[in-house]
């Protein structure tokens, strides 16, 4: 609820709204989930279930085609909400 909320403040601050802005906008999102994802791994263990490995940065430690699922995911979430944005005339 908040990011969407997030995105719909920068349009509006920047008076501008389309699904080009709005990629540019979760190519920075792709960015600090993918740095996020890296972080997790150090803050979030449960001492309880004992070591656990770190997704890595962008999550390659999830796997192969991760880093560029969440890059792509972002992206078009972005251009989504940038292109609902203008649709729904706000």
């Amino acid at each position: 609820m908040l990011l969407p909320a997030a995105y719909g403040a920068a349009f509006e601050a920047l008076q501008r709204a389309d699904a080009l802005l709005g990629m540019l906008f979760g190519a920075v999102q792709a960015v600090a989930t993918g740095l996020g994802l890296a972080a997790a791994g150090r803050w979030g263990r449960c001492p309880r279930l004992g070591p656990a490995g770190s997704p890595g940065l962008f999550g390659w430690r999830l796997g192969t085609f991760t880093p560029a699922a969440l890059v792509v995911a972002n992206l078009f979430y972005g251009a989504l909400l940038g292109f609902v944005y203008v649709a729904s005339g706000w």
